[in-house]
Parts: C-alpha cells; sequence; structure tokens
C-alpha cells in the first residue's frame, strides 16, 4: 500500500489500530515485531516535517468578525453565535470538539483588577483520565476592543437568547382558535382527534388554572 497506492505511513498506522481492533487476537498484531518494524522503516523513509508550522496572517478575518455588531439588534443571532465560537476558540485554545462540550450553565463573568473574566466549563472533551472522561476549567481575560472581546459578545448573546419566546405549542394553537369562534367539530377535524372528549380533556385544560387546588386539597387539621 505504501508503494503501490502511495499512502501515508500514519495512514498505515490507523489501519494497523483497525485491524488489530477486528482481529480475533488483537494482541498479536500490536505486538507484532514484524509489523513494528515495517512501519518503523515506512516512518523513516518520509520526508522530513518542518519544526514550526507557516504563519497564518488573521487580519481579514479579525477584521470581518468586528464588523458583526453582536449588541446590534440588527444582528442575526446565528452570526452572534459564530463570532462568540471563533473568539473563545482563539482566546481559549479550543477545538471545535470543545466548543460543542461547552456548559454554559457553569459561565460566569466575574471582576478583579479593574479587568472582566469569563470562567467556564468544557464536559466530555476528548482527553480522559484512567478511561474516564473529565471536565476542563477555562478561563478567558476581557479584550480592550469590545468588538472583538469574547466577555461581551457572550453577554451580548445571552441578552437576545434571553429576550426571545418559544414558539406556540399546538395545544395553545387551537384553543385559541376555539376561542375565535371557530366550531370544536372543525377544530377536532383539523387535529386529526378521535373526539371531541379528547380535545377538551388533553389539550383545552386552561380552565384548570380557575381552580383553587390549594385550598381543595389541602386542609387545615385544626378543623378535623
Amino acid at each position: 500500500m505504501f508503494e503501490s497506492r502511495g499512502y501515508q505511513h500514519t495512514t498505515l498506522r490507523l489501519f494497523r489500530s483497525a485491524i488489530a481492533h477486528l482481529h480475533h487476537n488483537p494482541d498479536s498484531i500490536r505486538t507484532s515485531k514484524l509489523v513494528h518494524t515495517l512501519l518503523h522503516s515506512i516512518t523513516a523513509k518520509a520526508p522530513p516535517k518542518p519544526l514550526h508550522r507557516p504563519t497564518v496572517n488573521l487580519r481579514s478575518t479579525l477584521k470581518a468578525i468586528q464588523q458583526i455588531e453582536s449588541g446590534a439588534s440588527s444582528t442575526h443571532l446565528s452570526q452572534i453565535q459564530q463570532k462568540l465560537a471563533f473568539l473563545l476558540g482563539m482566546t481559549a485554545f479550543l477545538r471545535p470538539s470543545d466548543l460543542h462540550h461547552i456548559d454554559f450553565t457553569t459561565a460566569s463573568v466575574t471582576e478583579g483588577n479593574n479587568q472582566r473574566f469569563l470562567s467556564f466549563n468544557v464536559v466530555a472533551s476528548k482527553e480522559k483520565r484512567g478511561g474516564q472522561r473529565i471536565i476542563k476549567p477555562f478561563r478567558v481575560s476581557c479584550y480592550a476592543n469590545p468588538n472583538l472581546c469574547p466577555i461581551t459578545t457572550l453577554v451580548h448573546l445571552r441578552t437576545r437568547v434571553s429576550q426571545l419566546s418559544p414558539p406556540p405549542s399546538v395545544a395553545s394553537l387551537f384553543v385559541n382558535t376555539l376561542r375565535s369562534g371557530i366550531p370544536v367539530e372543525d377544530i377536532v377535524t383539523l387535529g386529526n382527534w378521535s373526539s371531541s372528549d379528547v380535545f377538551h380533556n388533553h389539550y383545552r385544560r386552561e380552565h384548570l388554572s380557575l381552580i383553587d387546588f390549594t385550598n381543595t386539597v389541602l386542609q387545615d387539621p385544626i378543623e378535623d
């Protein structure tokens, strides 16, 4: 495969791991001196790789990120999320899998020495200790430019999310339809319910709020 198909030595090592996983005796593959010697020889023939990676100029990217006004109501919510993911990835050196597993319930902003800090945890990350997944804590400092500050972006995102209203449920839509004067028979047909009793008992439950369950269920023990 190395000579005929031009596979890299790293790909051949992955092949060995896959074969060992499927083999009836995986230790025979993992501890085989012949396989180990072959892979070591192929690795030695690989071309040298540079010690340092080439520098990437992010000036144009940062300029585009800065133009996303996270505090403006006209900015789409997905753009603010993308901006926050990029800034957190840069400032905390997070991988895409880390960004996906951020527990935002643990995110908190603190102040000290005239500076703000963002603390949060990454749960179920790729790193493991003793085969068990770990929780990685992170702390990010604020940035002088608010348009590139991850903390400011997070605060604006939280504000926007808190202002969102949940979509109306199916039950509320049909109850409002009934209130507007539409016959219940038509609502039952539209909702594909078996009978009007199903609609009244399971979906039209706003009348329950008029019942004083507290004083009905609870009784003063002194009166007994």
